[in-house]
């Protein structure tokens, strides 16, 4: 009854409603069984207008109008409930820089249409989707879980075992400066990399060194044992003990390039931990990944006329490459040779030389080019996709001119990195130039669909709620749950949207090359290779 009033106000068609971070206000307000409108949010506006700056409201307040941190007694906060005077005030202040924020964005916003644009049809409505992707959290099967973490504890002990065989003594694999002291003075393997305290013994460094010692990759193993139980398995058991379900958190201002981040789009696609996650019993999960986007956009920006003519008669682009650089008919190309493409492709792409493609060709994909390979790799890329490289030319042209570069859906990146003194500072600005308008409109178009989807757009194919909706979204791939009877119907429809998402019409986004939505209906988001009652955890 206290929220009544509340309620009527926040879900009537009254006054425009302004939040910062609204994405959480709509959360908050739900669990109180009030449905709020968003028409605005500042902190997504923030964002779009500076992503390189930060978007919290005292930072707002603070660069806008020079006003000091304004929440008293921080560290009593923490450990009390506050005076009512101060929270008062707190909450007043948090108020008052809020609207005073929108008053300035507003004006900023409507001297840009396409961002405005963008804004109104693309952020806010996807704030308002992804607050209900975060309500509904994704189902966690807590069996699983307990076979997982058991699994884990078990290879644990057994690499660590074997590894203090092999140097001889007991050694705390969790200690950097004792990994270090094995592998570079006792095993005398090379120093690749240094860090500020001495030898680096990242993971990176550890792929590189597998090829002269097994025990990097035992190593690399033993660390995945740690990651998983203290980054997923415990906290996943304390945040789903209440409901069985995962809540992430996803952001949509965390990142410079405009992509989503969250700790869904972090967890590793081994299947191991990723078939923890799904559907509960009765139910089902559609998974709908884009497939090739990145290249697809590629494609589309650059206009490169082989590229371009690939795509639309359904050739894999990396068995293409594959069978550029093999020479072999491509019904004989293996998946060892076609994982070498991919790294080929993904690796020139954004206009990688040579030898930073052999760092990023191990440390990404665990594929080995020698000196040699790497040249001839990159060399027949661009032979193959010639306009690949002017599309970067021209890139680099409109970020030295305009110190920014805008995506097909109106978003900027901006890149004052370019007039820096500093090369290496100019030469990240061009890079990220040509990168971000692929990755980050590649994520954008997964919003075009989300928003679609969850019925924010009009005139749109909306998922009905009580069957099917949405559950998670992690870098290109959306999840959604739904009831088993009718998941090949909405697999369907959530192919057809993904596929061409209204948004793109609205937002005048006219690609050259078909999008491609892999869609599949399973129980769990993966499922390890080797399938038993007790999956074993791959070495």
């Amino acid at each position: 009854a206290s929220y009544d009033r509340l309620k009527a106000f926040l879900e009537s068609s009254g006054p425009r409603l302004i939040a910062q971070n609204g994405q959480f206000d709509l959360r908050w307000l739900s669990t109180r069984g009030i449905e709020a409108r968003l028409d605005f949010d500042t902190m997504l506006a923030a964002h779009l207008l500076d992503e390189n700056s930060s978007v919290g409201l005292k930072s707002l307040a603070s660069s806008m109008w020079g006003v000091p941190d304004y929440k008293p007694n921080t560290e009593e906060w923490e450990w009390k409930v506050p005076e009512y005077q101060d929270l008062l005030y707190y909450v007043g202040l948090d108020a008052f820089y809020t609207a005073r924020a929108y008053a300035v964005q507003r004006l900023q916003l409507l001297g840009d249409k396409k961002l405005a644009r963008f804004f109104a049809k693309v952020m806010v409505p996807a704030a308002k989707a992804i607050s209900k992707v975060e309500q509904r959290g994704i189902y966690l099967d807590s069996v699983r879980l307990e076979e997982r973490q058991h699994q884990t504890l078990e290879k644990r002990t057994a690499i660590e075992s074997e590894l203090n065989q092999i140097t001889g003594r007991m050694i705390n694999w969790a200690s950097p400066q004792q990994v270090g002291q094995v592998l570079f003075n006792d095993l005398k393997l090379p120093v690749t990399e240094n860090n500020k305290t001495g030898p680096s013994t990242r993971e990176g460094v550890l792929v590189r060194l597998k090829q002269h010692h097994e025990l990097p990759g035992r190593l690399i193993e033993l660390r995945e044992t740690y990651k998983y139980d203290s980054t997923y398995f415990r906290p996943w058991a304390e945040f789903a003990a209440y409901d069985s379900r995962i809540h992430f958190h996803y952001n949509l201002a965390g990142t410079v390039t405009g992509r989503g981040s969250s700790r869904a789009h972090q967890t590793p696609r081994n299947p191991f931990v990723r078939s923890i996650l799904g559907a509960p019993p009765g139910k089902k999960l559609i998974k709908a990944d884009m497939a090739q986007e990145e290249l697809r956009i590629a494609a589309a920006l650059s206009g490169e006329p082989t590229m371009l003519r690939e795509f639309l008669e359904g050739i894999d682009p990396h068995l293409e490459t594959a069978h550029v650089l093999t020479g072999l008919p491509r019904d004989q190309i293996d998946l060892e040779t076609r994982k070498k493409a991919k790294a080929i492709n993904f690796g020139f792409l954004y206009g990688m030389g040579w030898k930073n493609f052999q760092r990023y060709a191990i440390e990404k994909y665990q594929v080995y080019f020698s000196e040699q390979e790497s040249k001839e790799a990159r060399t027949k890329f661009f032979t193959h996709w010639p306009k690949i490289a002017d599309w970067h030319e021209q890139v680099k042209r409109i970020v030295r001119k305009q110190k920014c570069i805008r995506y097909l859906d109106g978003r900027i990146r901006h890149l004052p990195g370019i007039t820096s003194s500093n090369q290496g500072d100019r030469a990240e600005a061009e890079r990220q130039g040509v990168n971000s308008p692929v990755q980050g409109f590649g994520s954008d178009l997964l919003l075009l669909a989300l928003v679609e989807l969850e019925g924010y757009v009009e005139d749109g194919r909306a998922l009905d709620t009580e069957e099917c909706f949405t559950v998670g979204w992690s870098h290109d791939e959306l999840l959604f749950e739904v009831d088993e009877d009718v998941a090949d119907y909405w697999a369907g429809v959530i192919k057809e949207v993904m596929e061409h998402p209204k948004l793109m019409d609205v937002l005048g986004i006219q690609l050259k090359v078909p999008l491609l939505a892999e869609v599949k209906v399973a129980q769990y988001w993966a499922e390890p290779e080797v399938k038993s009652e007790t999956p074993k955890m791959p070495l």
